[in-house]
């Protein structure tokens, strides 16, 4: 999609062809393209297609959330073939071994974040 901004570079306009001051190609589905859409008062008045865009960006929430469990099973199928040796986690890419050190990292941090001591059940104010 080719656009046109304004000088706050807000999308003032869209277009499928590269016209004069069109200049910038975006992803159909870039999120500010739907944004446009949205607050564009030609399509506001077209019920069929505000009902389009309000699927396509649930679709996209729902994608985005499925992305996030599917990321903890890639997670644990890696940690699973390096366990049964399958794999060794120094194979990986550098990138990737950074990455999952992080998120093992943090999720070692969460893990243990306790409020209360193991020997003391109870709370008292001072």
């Amino acid at each position: 999609m080719y656009i046109k901004r304004d000088t706050d570079h807000q999308i003032t306009a869209i277009s499928l062809e590269q016209l004069q001051g069109f200049d910038e190609i975006l992803d159909d589905n870039a999120e500010e393209i739907f944004e446009f859409l949205k607050r564009s008062p030609q399509i506001s008045r077209h019920p069929y297609i505000m009902k389009t865009l309000d699927t396509l960006e649930s679709a996209k929430e729902s994608l985005a959330k499925s992305d996030e469990e599917f990321i903890r099973v890639l997670e644990d199928v890696i940690d699973l073939l390096t366990e049964k040796g399958f794999i060794q986690f120094t194979e990986l890419p550098e990138k990737a071994q950074e990455k999952l050190m992080t998120r093992q990292t943090i999720r070692a941090k969460t893990n243990k974040l306790d409020l209360v001591e193991e020997e003391d059940d109870s709370l008292s104010l001072p």
